[in-house]
């Protein structure tokens, strides 16, 4: 699993909470997750976005995550910060890595 965060408290909150032998936190863009997900991570087979959220799995239908090609093909797609026609850089996404 590839913990994937919003916003940096939650991040930070995610490894005091789950320690995952030495990994940090740091701040990338979503085009950096791409290159990611098809790199050094591309055996990772979950991609968890903000895995501490308050609400109960069942709400969530039991989703915790997309795997790693939904993953990408949800950041690919057109309009979206890493998609085509996007800006270079793209938006903002925080990884436990």
């Amino acid at each position: 699993m590839l913990p994937v965060f919003g916003f940096e408290e939650e991040a930070d909150l995610f490894v005091r909470l789950v320690p995952r032998d030495g990994r940090g936190v740091r701040r990338i863009e979503a085009g950096e997750l791409v290159s990611l997900l098809h790199g050094p991570f591309n055996g990772v087979e979950l991609v968890a976005r903000d895995p501490l959220s308050d609400a109960p799995a069942d709400v969530l239908g039991g989703a915790v995550g997309l795997t790693r090609r939904e993953s990408l093909d949800f950041l690919l797609r057109p309009g979206t910060p890493a998609g085509p026609g996007s800006p270079v850089g793209g938006g903002p996404a925080g990884v436990g890595s």
